[in-house]
């Protein structure tokens, strides 16, 4: 099984391109804190990759500095200069937008909805779920 939750904070423009087949991609590097066993606060940068609807939801709801978290999947390929490249291919974000309040943008399709008040389809989160 390959998935992954990361979290942290947005580090630079979400930036939303088009792939070579039309598909929507959306780029951004993660912020993320963590302390190690030594006791140590560590921050590392994770790339961050969304595809078509998580995609577009991302470009027009994410900006730099939200605190998010990615439920997404790792994914490894090789640049031009031979170095492997480890990233996180992004299915789900969840959004922290006041302390208490959660939203959640589900891969197909893609929506920002509040559990009390959840859209068709939709479906909110609760902090501790």
């Amino acid at each position: 099984m390959n998935k992954v939750f990361v979290s942290g904070i947005i580090a630079g423009e979400p930036a939303l391109h088009s792939s070579e087949n039309g598909m929507a991609h959306l780029i951004f590097p993660l912020s993320v804190r963590h302390r190690t066993m030594n006791g140590m606060m560590r921050q590392e940068i994770y790339a961050i990759n969304a595809w078509n609807n998580p995609a577009i939801w991302g470009k027009e709801n994410l900006r730099v500095g939200n605190l998010i978290t990615v439920q997404g999947y790792l994914t490894q390929h090789s640049r031009e200069n031979g170095v492997l490249m480890t990233e996180v291919t992004a299915e789900e974000f969840l959004l922290g937008l006041k302390p208490g309040r959660r939203f959640k943008a589900k891969s197909a399709p893609a929506v920002l909805a509040p559990k009390d008040d959840a859209a068709p389809g939709g479906e909110g989160v609760q902090p501790g779920q």
